[in-house]
């Protein structure tokens, strides 16, 4: 989770990210700095690279370009005494950047190393190293005053793609996290696997074969699992930084009609460097409800963990409902390929609160049988020795 990072300067200094305690800085302080040094960054990317890093200013001020709960921490429109209550620390403050401009974003961020480049502010480094090891963000500290209180504040600029000067719908929406779950103690990651089960569990065929990659139509071999020929497949899956994709075809015999053996259909997965991602909300929604036209309320709905479950009671069958229960229980707590992510480090008291609250939720909620208890005992005793 963030405010973990450590930084280092070009001179060997190390600077350890610590959580920014917003209760106790004030929402309305720490907005009001926080525009201020990403406005500062701004204009001093400009004066180097003759164009501003995010171009329109009012995209910081409104929240717009933030991800994750930093984006309802900025956001105006919530009362800052409301946004204390339920997040009164935060790990990180996550920003996007246009992809294009990160590393040049990086080139200036070296440049400001051990300078107060604003009153208060010092830029303490970050976790990489040069601008080849960049990946998908910069995770930087920043050395903060806000009045009496000096955070070391974890900032992780995230490269994202940008339409019209502004991050796209799916950059925002692919790492989004909303006050609505928040007031209820659920962490985005709920919202973002409970996406990525429903669209597998919600896809699933049963009447289908699969063939292998290699497979042609005069010489079909067939997928297997523990010894068996596969005849389940989720025909959609997700990806956070891609969209959704359909993941099989239709496998067609010599003259182009599709094949069938046994009753049932014989499909081939489409490689993923081949597939069509969706990342129009709209387009997606279709995907996984099978709604030609969806409501404008209903697509809102997608943003959070809450919204989706209502989505999924309205929508989605008994049957989809219950195997997106199970993927989802094995996205938290499962082994094998979708092995459950240990969420907090060294921590399994932590790990199990953030899981278990939202899946009883979603047990409570769609009727769902509690796979938990057949996979936490097993999943923590050998917690912080995945892979092992």
């Amino acid at each position: 989770m963030g405010g973990n990072v450590t930084a280092i300067m070009k001179n060997g200094e190390q600077t350890r990210a610590t959580k920014i305690p917003i209760a106790q800085i004030g929402v309305a302080n720490f907005r009001k700095k926080m525009i201020e040094v990403f406005t500062e960054l701004d204009k001093l990317f400009k004066k180097k690279h003759g164009e501003p890093l995010w171009g329109d200013t009012k995209l910081i001020s409104s929240g717009y370009v933030f991800n994750g709960s930093t984006s309802f921490i900025m956001d105006p429109n919530l009362k800052p005494k409301d946004v204390e209550l339920v997040k009164p620390e935060a790990g990180d403050i996550d920003i996007m950047i246009s992809t294009s401009r990160s590393e040049q974003l990086y080139e200036l961020l070296v440049t400001l190393e051990k300078k107060e480049f604003l009153p208060g502010v010092k830029y303490k480094g970050s976790n990489r190293t040069s601008v080849d090891k960049l990946g998908n963000q910069i995770n930087s500290v920043f050395e903060v005053k806000f009045g009496d209180v000096i955070s070391f504040a974890q900032v992780d600029f995230e490269s994202a793609p940008f339409s019209g000067g502004k991050p796209s719908e799916w950059a925002r929406f692919s790492h989004s996290s909303t006050f609505r779950d928040a007031e209820s103690g659920f962490k985005a990651v709920a919202h973002k696997l409970l996406l990525r089960a429903l669209v597998g569990g919600g896809s699933a065929r049963q009447d289908i074969l699969i063939a292998t990659p290699a497979s042609t139509p005069d010489n079909l071999k067939f997928k297997t699992q523990r010894g068996n020929v596969l005849s389940v497949a989720n025909m959609l899956k997700f990806s956070v930084d891609r969209g959704v994709r359909i993941a099989y075809e239709p496998m067609l015999d010599n003259n182009n009609k599709p094949m069938f053996k046994d009753g049932k259909q014989i499909l081939k997965e489409i490689p993923t460097n081949k597939s069509d991602y969706k990342t129009e909300l709209k387009s997606i929604y279709t995907l996984i409800f099978a709604e030609k036209d969806p409501q404008e309320k209903d697509l809102k709905e997608m943003w959070s963990f809450i919204g989706l479950i209502g989505l999924m009671k309205r929508y989605m069958s008994k049957d989809n409902i219950e195997r997106t229960n199970v993927r989802f229980a094995n996205l938290f707590w499962g082994r094998g390929i979708d092995a459950g992510q240990e969420l907090e480090r060294d921590d399994p008291e932590s790990d199990l609160k953030i899981k278990l609250q939202p899946y009883q939720y979603f047990v409570a909620q769609t009727g769902s049988k509690d796979l938990s208890k057949d996979l936490i005992d097993v999943y923590y005793k050998t917690y912080g020795n995945r892979g092992n």
